[in-house]
C-alpha cells in the first residue's frame, strides 16, 4: 500500500468513525469496530514510515 493510498484510507475511516460516533455513541459496537479498523490503518502507516526512515538511514 502506498503512503498516499493509506493516507486516503485513514482519512475516510476517520470520517466514518466520526459519523458512527455521532449516530451511535462512543460505546456502540459499531464504533469500537470502526475504531479498531482505524487503529489498524494507522499501524500500517507508521510501519511504512519506519521502513522508509530505515531505508534512508541505511542508504546514507
Amino acid at each position: 500500500m502506498a503512503n498516499a493510498n493509506i493516507s486516503l484510507l485513514i482519512e475516510e475511516k476517520r470520517k466514518e468513525l466520526t459519523s458512527i460516533v455521532k449516530s451511535n455513541g462512543l460505546s456502540a459496537k459499531s464504533t469500537i469496530i470502526c475504531s479498531r479498523q482505524l487503529d489498524d490503518l494507522l499501524n500500517i502507516y507508521f510501519k511504512q514510515q519506519q521502513a522508509l526512515l530505515s531505508k534512508k538511514k541505511h542508504a546514507n
